[in-house]
């Protein structure tokens, strides 16, 4: 059993694997924000890409996203918080970090998800410093 990269300590297909395998979808902002950084581990572009919308979809370079993948390791992902009012909106606050040219860095965003018929996606986010 292959342990998932989200952190979750949960094996990986019945963790993100439920998700990026379209078996389920993710029923909490959490839940797609941890398979979403899953996705970017295994250079999941089309995972990454259909769970956008709004205006982080808008921003989205596939090419370079695709580009920049390839540069960059995933290290770990450590969910600070999330709020969510079990309705349409919710927001986890995070820290994955990565290696790229044998440096660690630290992505620290909140990520705000909306949910549409029943399935989250990811729409915008606030670095933090």
């Amino acid at each position: 059993m292959q342990k998932c990269p989200c952190g979750s300590q949960k094996d990986y297909l019945h963790c993100c694997g439920l998700f990026i395998e379209e078996k389920q979808l993710p029923a909490t902002p959490e839940e797609l924000m941890r398979s979403r950084y899953t996705a970017y581990t295994q250079m999941n572009v089309n995972y990454i890409l259909d769970t956008m919308k709004g205006p982080a979809a808008d921003r989205m370079d596939e090419k370079g996203i695709r580009k920049r993948a390839k540069k960059i390791k995933w290290i770990k992902l450590e969910v600070i918080a999330m709020r969510w009012d079990y309705s349409e909106k919710g927001f986890v606050e995070f820290r994955a970090f990565y290696s790229r040219n044998n440096k660690t860095h630290v992505l620290h965003e909140i990520s705000e998800f909306h949910c549409e018929n029943g399935k989250w996606f990811y729409v915008d986010g606030q670095f933090q410093n």
